[in-house]
């Protein structure tokens, strides 16, 4: 069970590494963790439209609220970025760019500060 304990981390690792910001947020831990026990984050895709929808339905697995309906492992989620590359790749990106550009999308003002 912890390792999707991980896999709900790394959702919300990739969720703000490809928009710039949180899955979740609050005024306080408490309001935060509210927002995780009662709300679903808005799709990756509208806060960057060029994100695909299988990225949103890859993080929306990720963020899943019961641990048995996420990924069962980081190797899955590994796999399925690592397919949604490769078709993006087949849409006419170079082989070396990014399906999904997220050097950019962290604000660096507040990295250091937990969001």
């Amino acid at each position: 069970m912890r390792e999707r304990s991980d896999i709900f981390s790394l959702g919300c690792v990739l969720y703000q590494a490809a928009t710039g910001r949180l899955p979740f947020r609050g005024a306080s831990t408490l309001a935060i963790m509210h927002e995780i026990a009662t709300s679903t984050p808005a799709a990756p895709s509208s806060l960057r439209p060029e994100l695909p929808r299988a990225f949103d339905q890859l993080i929306s697995a990720c963020l899943e609220k019961y641990p048995k309906e996420r990924p069962s492992s980081a190797g899955e989620v590994a796999r399925e970025l690592k397919r949604l590359t490769s078709s993006q790749d087949s849409n006419g990106r170079h082989p070396n760019e990014p399906a999904i550009d997220c050097r950019h999308s962290i604000p660096h003002s507040n990295a250091g500060s937990g969001g």
